[in-house]
């Protein structure tokens, strides 16, 4: 039996937030962040009228869809509701066949052949429907970015094995020395190629890992405190003014959403017998 969970509504056609494991997928509401930075990749695809996308490069343009690299800080107006937005987490697995594509540029516009194929698996009401609808999407998003040229994307294993050591136990602060140590390099060195490789320093990416700590933690039902304390911030007020510098909204959408988003936490493959 699957153990997808979710608030209910008695609208079918209001917008949701579907957390696949660690991937995340927005639609139906509309959206006006402030400039943020995450260790996920954004593929952002207007199904309504194009969207006014910022970066750290400076300027906005309107655009109708866009892939955005871990690290890049961005922010996001859209002029309707009718917009997808997938978080991608590179951490997992299924990131290695689309991240050689995605991490080329800090934003690319999508190609609209891969637009297309995306809203076409969204569905002319541009909303998800349910945890098995959200799970088409994400893979139909993974499949059409991960197609033919993409390259396979390759990181060093000396800083994959940081990344290891460092998600182990997220909640201890990172001490530099002792990683570099542990990977035969210098301090300064592990600096250096980390963020060449990542985009993020040591200190930001075991924050994005105490934020996903907290996050599974909302995703079991406990309150922003509980969450907080087990992502290891002192309190719910520096959890959430952490999660708002990363991703420009509060964490308490993950819990009360608002009235038009339903909140649905699910696994990424569906254990249904």
């Amino acid at each position: 039996m699957s153990s997808d969970r979710h608030q209910t509504g008695s609208d079918p056609a209001v917008g949701m937030l579907c957390a696949l494991d660690t991937h995340v997928l927005v639609t139906g509401g509309a959206l006006d962040n402030e400039l943020h930075a995450h260790w996920s990749a954004s593929v952002l695809v207007a199904a309504g009228a194009p969207f006014v996308f910022g970066s750290e490069a400076g300027g906005q343009d309107d655009c109708s869809g866009v892939v955005v690299r871990p690290g890049t800080r961005q922010c996001m107006r859209t002029r309707d509701n009718r917009v997808l937005v997938v978080h991608l987490d590179p951490d997992a697995p299924e990131y290695a066949a689309v991240g050689g594509w995605i991490e080329r540029e800090p934003w690319q516009p999508l190609p609209a052949q891969v637009r297309k194929q995306i809203l076409a698996s969204l569905g002319p009401s541009a909303v998800l429907r349910d945890a098995a609808h959200a799970r088409e999407v994400l893979q139909a998003v993974l499949g059409v970015l991960g197609r033919d040229e993409a390259p396979v994307l390759r990181r060093d294993s000396r800083v994959m094995r940081v990344c290891e050591q460092i998600a182990a136990d997220p909640v201890v602060a990172p001490d530099p020395k002792t990683l570099a140590m542990s990977v035969d390099l210098s301090v300064s060195r592990l600096q250096h190629l980390f963020r060449d490789q990542l985009g993020i320093t040591l200190t930001d990416y075991a924050r994005w890992q105490r934020i996903k700590r907290a996050g599974l933690s909302l995703q079991h039902g406990h309150s922003l405190t509980e969450a907080a304390h087990f992502g290891g911030f002192a309190d719910s007020a520096h959890f959430s003014r952490t999660f708002r510098a990363m991703f420009g909204l509060p964490p308490s959408a993950l819990v009360r959403g608002s009235s038009a988003v339903q909140v649905l936490f699910a696994p990424l493959k569906d254990n249904a017998a």
